[in-house]
């Protein structure tokens, strides 16, 4: 619980928003990747294009983040 204290708040003891956001964009996107890659082995199906832009767009906003952070 340490890290995420150190790595999501500010040195004032406040959240920083954009470590929050790109926590939060990291996560839906490997969520969403996983549920598209399970999904996709189960139901044997074709994903829908735009599932797979919406990994894109989680991740991109990640990155996006982490560049304006750092």
């Amino acid at each position: 619980m340490k890290i995420l204290d150190e790595t999501l708040k500010k040195p004032n003891g406040k959240w920083n928003r954009q470590a929050l956001t790109m926590f939060l964009f990291s996560l839906l996107g490997a969520l969403t990747g996983v549920y598209i890659v399970v999904s996709d082995y189960f139901l044997q199906k074709e994903i829908n294009q735009y599932a797979i832009i919406v990994v894109g767009l989680f991740l991109t906003m990640a990155s996006g983040q982490a560049v304006v952070t750092t």
